[in-house]
């Protein structure tokens, strides 16, 4: 059902409660069964068993399991606890919209009453003020009298308005403090549960990495084949043709997907320039040969990292992941683009106070994940009023931290998750098993 727009007789502009709780109600169900599904993908998960299947794949599969299903169970509480914030922040949109319905109803029928009384007060002294003969003097009481009794409801009227007024004022409160609530249950989720929370680092930057490669896979064996159907006689010039185009447009796709992941760190820019000239040379019809006499560039652009590794005395196991000389594993982490002096700074304590907690790949206990942190941070150190911030675990949970206020701190939103998906990525990246002694590094400072 609409609700009103006038809202004048509680001396509003517009509704102070807004919103169709219905929709709120839906979405939260909605995550709800999403949440559902997912725990019955992980019971599925759960029940996998090789059988009498020896197949390495199959093994491969198992071995990785709980992983998955770890994975899995932290996505099942994102959505379960986001389901659950908006379905009890419906219940209250939905009373707080009676509560203020009913106040304007109050209120518009207590100003019908107020601007009744005042103009009945206004014929009254009209009155009062005619009756100026003494003969009248006993009409004119009367008339005062009945002016002041019309002046005293009037008052009342006015007074009924002013409490259906602080009604809303109230009812406002109670919808801002549930909406609160709300986010603060879906913020502290998604902080502490150690997914990722940009799409990006999440999963664009892994389907931009597949798309690349596709792409450079389908623009060399387009240019090749380009160069050896061109000799066919009738045909071959058409198809060779064909395959040009596919390879040139295949070119760009691979150097527009470079691109993206140079400018997020997640390749080098040597490698993104390689696959601009690659591009550029396709377009001219000679990216396949160009790849074939080329394909000692990519190798080295590709080598970058695994050079800056061995420059430590370490060995490359993944992207961003290297064996040092002491036999603990070094995760390579980058600052994002556009951190301002402060952000940078309070990455660079992160990193050394994890560094200095003794770092190990661990298995998340779910009690632990289930600690609402900013709640048992308030509860400690008040209200927080920053705002940009989360409540950290200053040694993360996936690397052995406990969800106890003396491991919990105050940190820069954009550092604390950005850091959080890269550690939790390379840990996937290199396969890290539980146990692994880690190290953070940080670029060098340029």
């Amino acid at each position: 059902m609409s609700r009103p727009s006038d809202w004048s007789a509680l001396g509003l502009s517009s509704d102070p409660t807004p919103g169709d709780p219905a929709v709120v109600r839906d979405g939260g169900t909605s995550y709800t069964g999403v949440a559902d599904a997912i725990a019955r993908a992980a019971a599925t998960l759960r029940r996998l068993d090789a059988g009498s299947s020896t197949a390495d794949s199959v093994k491969a599969l198992l071995e990785s399991r709980d992983k998955v299903v770890d994975d899995v169970g932290k996505a099942e509480g994102r959505y379960r606890s986001a389901g659950q914030a908006l379905s009890t922040y419906a219940v209250t949109l939905d009373r707080v919209q009676v509560d203020t319905l009913h106040a304007l109803s109050q209120a518009r029928a207590a100003q019908a009453d107020a601007e009744a009384a005042e103009a009945s007060e206004r014929h009254y002294r009209d009155l009062a003020d005619d009756a100026d003969d003494p003969d009248q003097a006993d009409e004119h009481d009367d008339y005062v009298r009945r002016q002041d009794a019309q002046q005293r409801a009037a008052s009342a009227a006015r007074a009924r308005i002013a409490t259906q007024v602080q009604l809303v004022q109230a009812a406002v409160s109670d919808r801002d403090a549930a909406a609160r609530t709300a986010i603060d249950k879906i913020e502290n989720t998604t902080s502490s549960d150690g997914l990722n929370d940009s799409w990006w680092d999440d999963w664009g930057a892994k389907l931009t990495e597949w798309i690349a490669t596709i792409a450079e896979a389908v623009a060399t064996i387009a240019g090749i084949l380009a160069l050896l159907v061109c000799w066919i006689p009738v045909i071959g010039q058409a198809l060779a043709g064909v395959l040009l185009i596919v390879a040139a447009v295949a070119g760009i796709v691979a150097a527009l997907a470079n691109i993206a992941l140079a400018a997020t760190g997640e390749k080098s820019w040597g490698e993104a320039v390689v696959s601009i000239v690659f591009a550029v040379l396709g377009c001219v019809g000679i990216g396949g040969a160009a790849r074939g006499i080329f394909a000692g560039l990519r190798a080295g652009a590709r080598g970058v990292e695994a050079a800056e590794g061995a420059a430590r005395g370490g060995t490359a196991l993944a992207r961003g992941v290297s064996l040092a000389d002491d036999g603990v594993v070094e995760i390579a982490l980058r600052m994002k683009r556009g951190w301002n002096a402060d952000q940078i700074a309070a990455a660079t304590q992160k990193v050394a106070d994890v560094n200095a907690a003794g770092p190990m790949v661990s298995r998340v206990a779910e009690a632990e994940r289930a600690v609402n942190v900013r709640r048992l941070w308030e509860s400690v150190s008040g209200k927080i009023t920053q705002s940009g911030v989360d409540v950290d675990h200053i040694l993360d949970l996936q690397l052995g931290g406990k969800s106890v206020i003396e491991n919990l701190q105050l940190l820069d939103r954009s550092v604390n998750r950005s850091f959080g998906a890269q550690i939790n990525n390379a840990i996937k990246r290199a396969q890290l098993d539980f146990g692994t002694d880690v190290r953070l590094v940080l670029p060098p400072s340029p």
